[in-house]
């Protein structure tokens, strides 16, 4: 199975705006987008997208979608919200079914936790970074805490393709 885990686009930081509710800057949606358009260019189409409700996760989600030109569902959790990985794991265990491609959008620390929980490699993950994990299970409703993969590859927006 290929999980392919996001951190969302560089946000902004609007006065008066909740932590939730804050939205993508010019980059954030820009970056979003081409890496939409990178796991296309890479055949990486995710079979359904998962990501947390914040309005930045949403709106990455949206762009990358528009890059990607996905007609698949996005299914939004709240529960990716500052999450941890016991609700990464739960989240996906429960929701991607029997698709074999999933994308994950959430944050930070959340995402870069769950990077080196699961492949035990350290990255740092800023905006709109993607890690691409192949995981050893059939069904997402395999995984669990002791679930071990390999990091295929690690894009950042900035980097050569």
């Amino acid at each position: 199975m290929n999980l392919l885990l996001m951190r969302h686009a560089k946000s902004d930081w609007e006065q008066g705006v909740s932590d939730f509710d804050r939205p993508l800057n010019t980059r954030g949606l820009f970056a979003a987008e081409q890496m939409g358009i990178l796991l296309a260019d890479k055949n990486l189409m995710p079979d359904f997208i998962i990501c947390s409700g914040a309005q930045r996760a949403r709106q990455t989600a949206e762009c990358v979608i528009e890059g990607l030109r996905y007609e698949g569902q996005l299914f939004v959790s709240n529960h990716l919200y500052l999450c941890d990985i016991g609700d990464f794991i739960r989240v996906i265990g429960k929701n991607g079914a029997d698709h074999d491609t999933l994308l994950v959008i959430a944050h930070n620390p959340g995402t870069e936790g769950f990077i080196t929980h699961l492949t035990d490699e350290q990255k740092h993950v800023t905006t709109a970074n993607i890690a691409h994990i192949k995981l050893p299970i059939t069904e997402w409703s395999e995984i669990k805490s002791s679930t071990k993969g390999d990091l295929i590859d690690f894009w950042r927006p900035r980097e050569p393709r």
